[in-house]
């Protein structure tokens, strides 16, 4: 259902609700389009929240991979008696 769709249908539940009062079209109009702007924008703050949480939880998992990746390193060189063993460079 595209916005003007969903501001007409509620302007009409808004209508109704008050009793029919004739003459408060554009009252429920303009409270209507408030209301349906407001959700729309609330689900498009909560997709983008997922899609932050979900980037972030990618960063993280290639962080936790790096740092097993140096750990293993780092053993590895302290088996074979190296005194410095550098940890690969991350990239971006």
């Amino acid at each position: 259902m595209d916005i003007r769709e969903e501001i007409e249908k509620l302007a009409y539940a808004l209508y109704e609700k008050s009793g029919r009062v004739h003459g408060r079209d554009l009252e429920n109009w303009i409270e209507a389009e408030g209301i349906v702007r407001a959700r729309r924008a609330k689900k498009e703050v909560v997709t983008a929240a997922r899609q932050v949480e979900q980037a972030a939880e990618a960063v993280a998992q290639k962080v936790r991979e790096k740092v097993k990746e140096t750990a293993t390193a780092l053993k590895t060189a302290a088996k074979r008696g190296v005194k410095k063993a550098s940890p690969k460079k991350m990239e971006p």
